[in-house]
C-alpha cells in the first residue's frame, strides 16, 4: 500500500461530500438525522460493523425506492453510497457493479434534472476510475477519469480529476507525464490557497521529479512536509515521511530511508491506524530490517482475517445464505481415486520432463506450457466428461438400494471434482494480466488453517519480463505452494517479490514441519530447480525437521 493511495482517498471523499450535501430534505427531522449519520459512517467510519449497518440501510432504502414512482434520484443516491461502502470494504467487483447500475439508472430515467444527472455521472465515473485503479486496471481507470473530466465544468472538479490522472501515470511509471500534470495542478491549487491540496500536489510533483532525477525534487517534498506540519495534518505528515523514505531508498541511502519510515511508523502507532502501520512496516521489510518481519506478518495476517470476515458478513447480509460444512468420509473407491490421481500426476510429470529436454530453452518452456494447457483441456473434455457419463449411468442403470447408490455417486462425484481441479491446476496462464494470475494462484492456497501473505506483486514490472520467464515463475510458485499444501502443514507462508538491480528475487518462507534436504528433493522441488535453471536462474533452499522451509528464486529480468 503506497501513501499515494491515502491522498487519493481524500480527494474522492471531497467529491462525494460536495454532491451528497445536496440530498433531498426529509420532512421528519429524525429521519434526516438518521440519513446524515449513515452518510457519515459510509464515508468516514473505519468500523466494520458500522459499515455493514450502513450498507443494510442503503440497500433496504434502495429496494423500497424501486417500488415507488418518481424515485430515480433517490435510487441513484443509494446506489452511489452502496458502491462507496463496498469499496471501503475492499469488495471491488461488487462496488464496480453497483456504480454501473447507478449509471444505467441515470441513462434509463426521464425524470432527473440535468444538473443532478451531470453531477452524478461525474461522481460515478470518477468512482469507477478509483475502483479500476485499485484493481490495477489502469487503462480502464484512465477511460473513466477522461469521461468524468469531459463532463466537469468547474476548475475545482477538473483539477481534482486531473490529480487522480497524475497518480495513475505515476503508478504506470510515466513519470514525465505525471510531472507535467502535477505542475499544472499545483499551479491551480496555489490560486485556491488550500494548504492540503497545495501540499498534496507539491509532494507528488516532487516524487515524479525524483524518479526523473530532477534536482528540485527534494525541495518540493520537504516544503510540502513543512506545510503539513504547520497545519498539524498528521496523515499528510505520514505521507511526506513515507515519500522521503522512498526518495532516499531510490538513492541507496538506506540510513536516511529508515529514519523517515520510522517517523511514519511512529505517526501510525499514535493514530492506532493498522493500515498505516502495515504500509510503513512493509516498507521497512523492503529495507531488510529483519526485526520488523514478525510485526509485519502479524498485522498482515490480522488484516487478511478481517477482510475475509467482512466478505463473509457482507455475503450473509446480501444474499441471506448460510454456509453448510460437509464432512469428508472415506469410501470404498478411495484406493481407486488415489491411483487415478497418481497416474494423472505421473503422466504430467513425465510430459514435463521430456518437454524440458528440448533444444532451445525458450522453445522448451513455451512448448511445455502449450502441452500442459492442451493436456488440461483433454482431462476436462474427455476424462471429466466420461466421469459425468458414469455418474448418469450409475444413477439410472445400476440396480442397487438407495444408500449404496448414493455412496457410489458421492464417490464418483469426488473423483470428478479432483479431476477438474487437476485440469484447472495445469491450465493456461493469463500472461497479459500476470500480476492477477499470481494473486489468484496464491489466494487459492489462503485457507482457514494456512495464511499466505505477500508484498505487492506489482513491485515487479511484469510487462518488461518475457513471457517464457513469466511461465517459469508461475510454475515454480505453483510447485512450491503444492509442496507446502502436501507436506509442510504450515500455518503462515510469506512470499516477497523484489528487484535487486537487474535481478528479480522471490523469497519464500513457511513455518511448517520442515524436512531433511533429501526429503525436500523427493517432494517435487527438483522440478523447481530444473525450471529455474532453464532461464539461467538459481534456486536455493534451507530446511530441517521442525524448523520450517525457506527458499530463494533468483534470475535476470
Amino acid at each position: 500500500m503506497k501513501p499515494i493511495k491515502f491522498s487519493f482517498l481524500f480527494f474522492i471523499t471531497g467529491i462525494q461530500l460536495s454532491f451528497f450535501l445536496n440530498l433531498s430534505s426529509l420532512n421528519a427531522r429524525q429521519a434526516q438525522d438518521s440519513i446524515n449519520n449513515y452518510y457519515t459512517i459510509a464515508n468516514f467510519s473505519t468500523n466494520t460493523e458500522d459499515l455493514l449497518s450502513a450498507f443494510e440501510f442503503y440497500k433496504n432504502r434502495k429496494d423500497e425506492n424501486l417500488k415507488r414512482k418518481h424515485t430515480d434520484k433517490k435510487v441513484v443516491e443509494d446506489l452511489w453510497q452502496i458502491a462507496i461502502i463496498q469499496l471501503r470494504l475492499d469488495l471491488l467487483n461488487e462496488s464496480e457493479t453497483t456504480a454501473i447500475e447507478g449509471l444505467k439508472t441515470i441513462e434509463n430515467s426521464n425524470q432527473l434534472e440535468e444538473s443532478f444527472t451531470k453531477e452524478s455521472e461525474i461522481g460515478l465515473n470518477n468512482h469507477l476510475g478509483r475502483v479500476s485503479q485499485e484493481k490495477k486496471d489502469y487503462k480502464e481507470a484512465l477511460n473513466y477519469y477522461k469521461k468524468a473530466l469531459n463532463l466537469s465544468e468547474t476548475l475545482a472538479l477538473k483539477n481534482s480529476i486531473r490529480q487522480n490522472t497524475g497518480y495513475l501515470y505515476y503508478h504506470l511509471e510515466d513519470y514525465d507525464l505525471s510531472r507535467k500534470i502535477f505542475e499544472d495542478v499545483l499551479k491551480d491549487n496555489l490560486i485556491t490557497d488550500d494548504t492540503i491540496k497545495i501540499a498534496r500536489s507539491m509532494t507528488y510533483l516532487g516524487m515524479s521529479q525524483s524518479k526523473l532525477g530532477i534536482p528540485t525534487a527534494l525541495e518540493n517534498i520537504e516544503k510540502a512536509l513543512q506545510l503539513r506540519k504547520d497545519i498539524n495534518y498528521d496523515l499528510g505528515v505520514f505521507d511526506s515521511h513515507y515519500n522521503l523514505s522512498e526518495y532516499y531508498k531510490d538513492r541507496d541511502d538506506n540510513k536516511k530511508a529508515k529514519r523517515y519510515i520510522e517517523k511514519a511508523l511512529s505517526i501510525a502507532k499514535n493514530k492506532k491506524d493498522i493500515g498505516l502501520k502495515l504500509s510503513a512496516l512493509s516498507s521497512i521489510v523492503d529495507l531488510n530490517e529483519d526485526n520488523y518481519v514478525q510485526q509485519f506478518k502479524f498485522i498482515n495476517d490480522s488484516i487478511s482475517a478481517a477482510r475475509q470476515q467482512i466478505k463473509n458478513q457482507y455475503s450473509a447480509k446480501k444474499y441471506n445464505v448460510e454456509k453448510q460444512v460437509a464432512i469428508a468420509q472415506e469410501y470404498k473407491l478411495q484406493k481407486t481415486i488415489y491411483l487415478l490421481l497418481g497416474l494423472l500426476i505421473t503422466i504430467i510429470a513425465i510430459g514435463l520432463y521430456f518437454l524440458l529436454k528440448s533444444k532451445h530453452k525458450k522453445d522448451k518452456i513455451k512448448q511445455a506450457y502449450q502441452n500442459e494447457t492442451e493436456f488440461s483441456k483433454k482431462v476436462h473434455d474427455e476424462l471429466a466428461n466420461d466421469m459425468s457419463d458414469l455418474m448418469n449411468f450409475v444413477a439410472h442403470k445400476i440396480d442397487a438400494d438407495a444408500t449404496e447408490k448414493t455412496t457410489l455417486l458421492d464417490t464418483i462425484e469426488d473423483i470428478y471434482v479432483r479431476t477438474r481441479d487437476i485440469s484447472t491446476e495445469k491450465g493456461s496462464i493469463d500472461l497479459t494480466n500476470f500480476s492477477q494470475s499470481i494473486k489468484h494462484l496464491l489466494m487459492q492456497h489462503n485457507k482457514e488453517d494456512t495464511q499466505v501473505i505477500t508484498n505487492d506483486v506489482n513491485t515487479i514490472n511484469w510487462e518488461k519480463i518475457s513471457s517464457y520467464k513469466k511461465i517459469v515463475v508461475y510454475r515454480c510458485l505453483q510447485e512450491l505452494m503444492v509442496n507446502m499444501k502436501k507436506h509442510s502443514k504450515a500455518k503462515v507462508v510469506s512470499i516477497v517479490f523484489k528487484k535487486v538491480k537487474k535481478r528479480l528475487v522471490i523469497k519464500y518462507v513457511d513455518d511448517g514441519v520442515g524436512c531433511s534436504k533429501e526429503e525436500a528433493k523427493r517432494n517435487g522441488l527438483l522440478n523447481v530447480e530444473s525450471r529455474i535453471k532453464k532461464i539461467d536462474g538459481t534456486f536455493n533452499f534451507t530446511t530441517s525437521k521442525g524448523n520450517g522451509f525457506k527458499a530463494t528464486l533468483e534470475f535476470n529480468s
